[in-house]
């Protein structure tokens, strides 16, 4: 009887010994000191105990700035890329202090292209006028391992009065009956599929004339109009410079109204670099 008696009691001074978070099957020892109890209490080993998470306090001021990382590495897309511009005088660089950088060489300096070749002349038009610089003849220059051409055109052949034609029925003509000499929607259509069927692997963007205060016979925005509806037929993306590169005739980047200067050609050359980068 001795024996049942001092075997329960111990039996129950052993259970009282035991870590008072084994009393609850919610209860968690954390790192053996740390108590966490079912109800939401933590006891710390200072055997303060608390109830519920404290407010949050206001947020502390910023710490100080961090040393500036190195610059990202230049766009590598392009590094590769063989570039051909088409065009007239304002592709040429006419205007510039130098009289020959324009758009074309901002484009090269910010894209770093493997090679560069301008093949645009002052007063190129794209029909063929005696004497007079033609667009046909950049097209059949253009290297057989052309990356990214850009043609800006059009300009010489209002003012100069080219016939602009029909567009709907130049569209319809077969590519081998177009004849260039007939007017300026055949001439572009002639040679702007021609650099399509030549180049078909390179990305091609047909640049719409600035403004001008040249005057031809008819608005310069019927010419642009049929170079977008060409263009258009071709699938070959448009950048709108008469309405988006922020150069005007009235303004002092084109001092004699038809040609950027430095400040000009910089300004549209980051426009147009803008407009391929996010095609």
């Amino acid at each position: 009887m001795f024996h049942k008696v001092f075997l329960i009691t111990f039996s129950f001074l052993l259970l009282l010994s035991l870590p008072v978070c084994a009393n609850s099957a919610d209860s968690v020892v954390v790192d053996g000191d740390l108590r966490m109890f079912g109800l939401g209490r933590l006891v710390f080993p200072d055997g303060s105990v608390q109830n519920s998470a404290s407010p949050q306090g206001p947020m502390g001021p910023p710490g100080p700035q961090g040393v500036p990382g190195p610059p990202g590495a230049a766009d590598p897309s392009y590094l590769s890329f063989n570039y051909y511009a088409l065009g007239d005088s304002i592709t040429y660089g006419y205007g510039s202090s130098s009289g020959s950088l324009s758009y074309a060489d901002i484009l090269n300096a910010k894209f770093n292209f493997n090679s560069f070749t301008k093949l645009a002349a002052n007063g190129a038009t794209a029909m063929p006028i005696l004497g007079v610089p033609e667009l046909a003849t950049q097209v059949n220059a253009i290297g057989v391992n052309a990356d990214i051409i850009t043609v800006m055109i059009g300009l010489n052949d209002y003012w100069q009065g080219n016939p602009l034609g029909d567009v709907d029925a130049v569209l319809l003509k077969p590519y081998a009956s177009l004849d260039k000499s007939l007017s300026f929607a055949e001439a572009f259509r002639y040679c702007l599929e021609k650099i399509k069927r030549d180049h078909e692997l390179a990305r091609i963007y047909v640049i719409v004339p600035i403004q001008a205060t040249a005057v031809g016979p008819v608005p310069l925005e019927l010419y642009c109009e049929f170079e977008i509806i060409i263009a258009n037929y071709l699938s070959i993306p448009v950048i709108f410079a008469d309405t988006e590169s922020g150069l005007w005739w009235g303004g002092t980047l084109m001092p004699d109204g038809v040609h950027p200067n430095d400040t000009g050609y910089t300004v549209l050359g980051n426009y147009i670099a803008r407009r391929i980068n996010s095609m």
